[in-house]
């Protein structure tokens, strides 16, 4: 994916430059099917170049959990993974706020094809999606949610190198 960190780098940076682009989507959602299908265009867009780091990141460290360097990567594309989740937190509270009769009209226009079946998804969801705040705030938690199970995996899938002991025998045996 990335021939060296130096090219992982610029691509972390691109990523979090990139993150701007989100914001003014909002105002794009409810205007019309073309103007809903550029902020999904800039959304996804957006989300491919942090989702590229980040699973690149991810990747590396499960060559060698205790390599310091694959931790930190993986740390950073973490924090960037999750500004980005709890940054489109808006998205699904937007387009269910769009008048459920209007989104079905613009889902048969062609310029919303690509996305015809994440949207759908997000109709059919709508009553388990929370308001924006209660999202950005599940957004900001997931990293901590998997913190008990993050430890665990860096525990057991390192080659940690324990000292000798004695045996029954007295003869000095690896642990």
């Amino acid at each position: 994916i990335f021939p060296d960190l130096t090219a992982w780098e610029a691509a972390l940076s691109e990523a979090t430059a990139s993150l701007d682009r989100i914001p003014p989507c909002r105002e794009m959602i409810g205007k019309s099917a073309a103007s809903l299908r550029g902020a999904l265009d800039t959304i996804y867009d957006v989300m491919q170049k942090v989702e590229l780091v980040y699973v690149y990141a991810f990747l590396r460290s499960s060559e060698n959990q205790g390599d310091s360097v694959s931790q930190d990567m993986t740390g950073r594309a973490t924090r960037l993974y999750m500004t980005m989740r709890a940054q489109v937190a808006f998205l699904d509270p937007e387009i269910l706020a769009v008048d459920h009769d209007t989104m079905l009209a613009w889902l048969d226009e062609d310029c919303l094809k690509p996305y015809r079946h994440i949207i759908s998804d997000t109709l059919r969801a709508g009553k388990f999606v929370l308001d924006e705040q209660r999202e950005t705030m599940l957004a900001n938690l997931s990293d901590a949610a998997g913190t008990a199970s993050n430890a665990y995996d860096m525990l057991s899938s390192v080659d940690m190198k324990f000292p000798n002991v004695h045996d029954e025998n007295g003869n000095e045996v690896p642990l």
